[in-house]
């Protein structure tokens, strides 16, 4: 209940009124007056707890993948783990953001992100910890994926953290370009066919020794050549169309 309104109250370091805000442990004394002058003084012993000495440790589940410390590859599943454990003498409890309060989560990202968790103990001391899980994403292969026969393209592989790249052109090993990010290519088309698809792949390793693999294809077109107008071929092709006549001009390829 609120103290009586007739009564004064001076604290040892002269703060007045019945509140006072501490910071550190110590004793404290508070004398308290009635408007006829008597007193009576009332002490309390502060004790400073530390926080709770928070962090989080992180361990792969066997089987589930692979990766270093808190470096994963995609589809890995970690054990984080908050830390002090509870003791029968000191108990702590446990809030993490993504919701849950066993002291011990199983997580599975699917990109990189920081878990937090909150220990708090039995007298409300708390302090937060956090964890960045860094996820390798998988490896893609970008460029272009339709070529004209003959013509010179540049295929590259993506993704983060990436440091050694192993290409394969329709199954068949590239070893010219192992461990580069980029093949430089030029295809054909096998005589009297329209068009033809190759198949890229690129296995590529991460700083953690995780692995990723993946393929790309490009349709590579025949050039549509020895073009003929109305069925007239040659630099110096000439038809003729009578004055005040019309006439339709037609292009195709010889082949086709």
């Amino acid at each position: 209940s609120d103290p009586d309104p007739d009564v004064t109250f001076v604290w040892e370091d002269g703060t007045t009124g019945a509140h006072l805000t501490v910071t550190a442990g110590g004793e404290y004394r508070v004398t308290a007056t009635n408007q006829a002058g008597c007193s009576q003084d009332a002490v309390i012993n502060i004790i400073d707890e530390p926080l709770p000495a928070a962090k989080i440790t992180a361990s792969i589940i066997a089987g589930t993948g692979a990766g270093n410390g808190t470096s994963i590859c995609a589809g890995t599943r970690l054990k984080l783990t908050a830390e002090p454990e509870s003791t029968p003498t000191l108990i702590y409890t446990y809030k993490w953001n993504t919701g849950s309060e066993d002291r011990e989560i199983i997580v599975n990202p699917t990109a990189t992100k920081t878990y937090s968790v909150i220990v708090t103990s039995a007298s409300g001391c708390s302090q937060t910890a956090s964890i960045e899980v860094k996820v390798n994403e998988f490896v893609t292969i970008e460029g272009p994926d339709k070529v004209c026969a003959g013509k010179p393209y540049v295929l590259n592989a993506i993704g983060k953290n990436l440091n050694y790249y192993e290409w394969t052109r329709n199954g068949v090993p590239l070893p010219a370009y192992n461990g580069k990010a980029s093949i430089d290519c030029t295809d054909t088309v096998p005589v009297g066919q329209p068009s033809a698809e190759v198949v890229y792949g690129v296995k590529a390793v991460y700083d953690n020794n995780c692995e990723s693999d993946t393929t790309f294809t490009v349709t590579i077109y025949a050039k549509p050549t020895d073009l003929t107008i109305n069925g007239i071929q040659g630099p110096g092709a000439m038809d003729s169309v009578c004055v005040g006549s019309s006439k339709q001009l037609s292009v195709m390829p010889i082949n086709g």
